[in-house]
């Protein structure tokens, strides 16, 4: 139980912090959709 609400917590952190860098968030989103688009071609 302890280990969940730390990742959780975790994962909400690191929102944060990409909310805080707009590059991370273009790296993330231009990642996201290439793994998008190879997945639908494939």
């Amino acid at each position: 139980m302890h280990g969940n609400k730390l990742q959780i917590w975790g994962f909400f952190y690191g929102i944060e912090i990409i909310m805080n860098n707009h590059t991370i968030i273009l790296l993330l989103a231009a990642t996201f959709c290439t793994a998008i688009a190879a997945l639908l071609c494939a």
